[in-house]
């Protein structure tokens, strides 16, 4: 889970919408502490008044070897 904290408080982080009808998601490519990139799905939930962030999925991102 602390990746996944590093990688969406990390200002770099590249966000997109995710095209999932069913709720509001969203697409987070980063970096996590140690500089690993990190693909992320996450929701946000609204708690008493403040946003949480739900992650859905969350991979390492692999070079593509030939």
């Amino acid at each position: 889970m602390a990746e996944i904290e590093a990688v969406l408080s990390d200002n770099r982080t590249r966000v997109i919408g995710d095209p999932y009808e069913g709720e509001t998601r969203f697409r987070a490519t980063g970096r996590n502490g140690e500089g690993r990139g990190v693909f992320v799905v996450f929701t946000p939930r609204y708690v008493d008044g403040e946003i949480h962030l739900r992650p859905i999925s969350a991979c390492y991102i692999h070079r593509e070897q030939s």
